[in-house]
């Protein structure tokens, strides 16, 4: 199942669509912060353990995991998970409340769900088709829905603030050759408050490894990806090159403010870092070798502080986060322990979560059983 699912993502991406919005691709910032090896915290380098404080699972009646992905909570802490034909809301004990899917081309209704972003008072919704952002209170009811332009046919939406609607544009991806890894570009936009005008913000490079079935279907797997964490509805944390570094963009201003970066020892790649998960023509695909892992493998916000995970692991302590205030200061650095399973997940943009000292993470365990599971995260 997890190779069908996968495989079936990398057939989506196929129909990706680009349009040109007399975007002029961002410079390399030139006020990039370099910190050193180790940070400012002298209790730097502390185990940090994870106690389980609640387990949710589907009851096979009301609602299934099926496919569930992108945890996320709310300021009031309610809490959501996005999953195959649903949306759920929980309240903070995790009891279950409602599914906010409801399938269909009509009003109020939706055919897929993109991403989501929880504000004060609404649940903000893209919905990829029909290609519209549908605001829920949350007591379920849609208060309004603002179509988006269909132009373009992959968005990933980020955030709303003051009036604008912030989106990942990606690229599609035009392989001249049946085997190939291609530079895409991704450009951060904004859609005004219609739902039309657009704006371009900056931009910025991932590569990508295509190969094409001989009797058709393709697999798309990132060499590098796009990672996005947001922080005070107002800022983007941006990581997409295999190297340390991380992009700041300020809603506020609506450009790139800075760049930082630290003095990290790199991590050599190895076979198991080529598994896509996908297979075409009857045989498991593999991208091409690297030397090193991606330095950073995924972003997380935690208040007024930006947790880096990285592609470095110890067998005893754990898995390395780096800790950055907004500003991009290396501030703090700990090792999180925990089962294999949870580190797997944490690493993964689309099943983790974290706020208020707590992670979130989508959790399957061997005999096939899913969850999400809430840990606190000690003396972080």
């Amino acid at each position: 199942m997890k190779t069908t699912l996968r495989f079936f993502i990398f057939i989506c991406f196929s129909i990706f669509h680009f349009i040109s919005i007399n975007s002029v691709f961002t410079l390399p910032l030139q006020n990039v912060i370099e910190n050193p090896s180790k940070p400012l915290n002298p209790d730097s380098g502390r185990v940090v353990k994870l106690t389980e404080i609640m387990r949710i699972q589907d009851d096979g009646n009301k609602f299934f995991f099926r496919w569930p992905g992108f945890p996320k909570t709310a300021p009031n802490g309610m809490i959501f998970v996005k999953a195959r034909d649903q949306l759920l809301q929980f309240d903070g004990q995790g009891n279950f409340l409602r599914n906010l899917f409801k399938k269909g081309q009509g009003p109020k209704e939706m055919m897929f769900v993109g991403n989501y972003y929880p504000i004060k008072d609404n649940l903000l919704v893209h919905s990829t088709s029909p290609r519209k952002i549908m605001w829920f209170d949350y007591e379920g009811n849609i208060e309004k829905e603002i179509s988006i332009s269909k132009k373009n046919l992959w968005l990933n939406f980020l955030f709303f603030y003051k009036g604008h609607y912030y989106f990942i544009l990606q690229e599609t991806a035009m392989p001249k050759k049946r085997e190939e890894v291609l530079d895409i570009r991704q450009e951060l936009i904004s859609y005004e408050e219609d739902g039309q005008a657009i704006n371009s913000h900056a931009g910025f490079t991932t590569k990508q490894y295509i190969k094409l079935g001989k009797e058709g279907g393709r697999v798309f797997a990132g060499i590098t990806n796009m990672l996005t964490s947001v922080g005070q509805d107002r800022y983007v944390f941006i990581a997409h090159t295999s190297e340390y570094l991380v992009k700041v963009f300020d809603a506020e201003s609506q450009s790139l403010i800075r760049s930082f970066r630290r003095d990290y020892q790199r991590v050599k790649a190895t076979d198991e870092d080529r598994k896509t998960g996908a297979s075409i023509d009857g045989e498991m695909v593999m991208m091409p070798p690297q030397k090193y892992k991606n330095d950073i493998k995924n972003l997380h916000v935690s208040d007024d502080k930006l947790f880096v995970i990285t592609s470095t692991s110890d067998k005893k302590k754990g898995l390395l986060i780096d800790v950055f205030d907004f500003k991009g200061n290396y501030v703090d650095m700990f090792y999180l322990q925990g089962p294999e399973d949870l580190m797997r997940s944490y690493l993964n943009p689309y099943r983790s979560y974290v706020t208020d000292g707590c992670l979130y993470a989508i959790i399957n365990e061997e005999d096939g059983a899913v969850f999400l599971v809430k840990y606190e995260l000690e003396n972080i």
